[in-house]
């Protein structure tokens, strides 16, 4: 608000002797219009939708992220083993880019956890 208002003192739409209200009418005309809606704050919990991150160097967002579980007659062992495979290819991708103290550790327990010496 106050940038605003300074950049009206120096258009010499205001002038600096005068004084200034800002009234409740004039706050989409300082602030802009709303970032967020205010139902999203409010919002209740669904089962199979996670709040997710996403993040560049642009900026980021909140994504939603929805799951569902599908009841299968028999497991797909090549299908199975290339989700984890992807998986763990991603998680060693971020893992690269962490520069977290327990990075170390993490590597470890990746280690252990599948299987690799």
């Amino acid at each position: 608000i106050c940038r605003k208002l300074a950049t009206k003192v120096a258009a010499d739409e205001v002038s600096l002797d005068e004084k200034t209200t800002i009234r409740a009418d004039d706050l989409l005309e300082y602030l802009g219009p709303r970032l967020w809606l205010p139902e999203a704050a409010t919002r209740k919990p669904e089962i199979g939708i996670v709040n997710g991150l996403a993040w560049t160097s642009m900026g980021g967002d909140t994504l939603l992220i929805e799951s569902t579980r599908y009841k299968i007659k028999e497991v797909n062992a090549e299908l199975l083993a290339a989700c984890k495979a992807a998986l763990e290819k991603i998680t060693r991708l971020e893992l690269d880019q962490c520069f977290s103290p327990h990075r170390v550790k993490l590597q470890a327990a990746i280690k252990k956890a599948t299987g690799e010496s």
